[in-house]
């Protein structure tokens, strides 16, 4: 059992992953977001990243440079999608922790 404490404060967890996972739907759909950061940084420097790592040896700090890049670019796409996943799983969350009634909490 928890405390009501415990309770709140996990509530306000789960509203603020809540608020994030929108925020970001609002991103997502915004024209200026999609073209700079999803067509323009994740798509576009991504194939051109790519494309540049035949030039270089796999042995040289450029080709490493590159490759740190795209890993850059790997992380911002997998926050991206966590932090959606953790918004809808925090909506569900969200809904049992509010109907959580006082008597059954320390």
């Amino acid at each position: 059992m928890s405390t009501r404490s415990d309770l709140t404060k996990q509530i306000a967890t789960y509203e603020s992953e809540v608020g994030n996972a929108d925020a970001l739907g609002r991103l997502m759909v915004n024209k200026d977001f999609k073209e700079v950061f999803l067509e323009g940084y994740c798509k576009a420097h991504a194939l051109s990243l790519i494309k540049d790592l035949s030039n270089y040896s796999t042995d040289t700090s450029d080709y490493r440079n590159i490759v740190e890049d795209l890993d850059a670019i790997s992380r911002f796409q997998t926050y991206l999608n966590e932090t959606t996943i953790k918004g809808q799983l925090a909506k569900a969350d969200l809904v049992l922790a509010k109907s959580i009634p006082d008597s059954e909490l320390n």
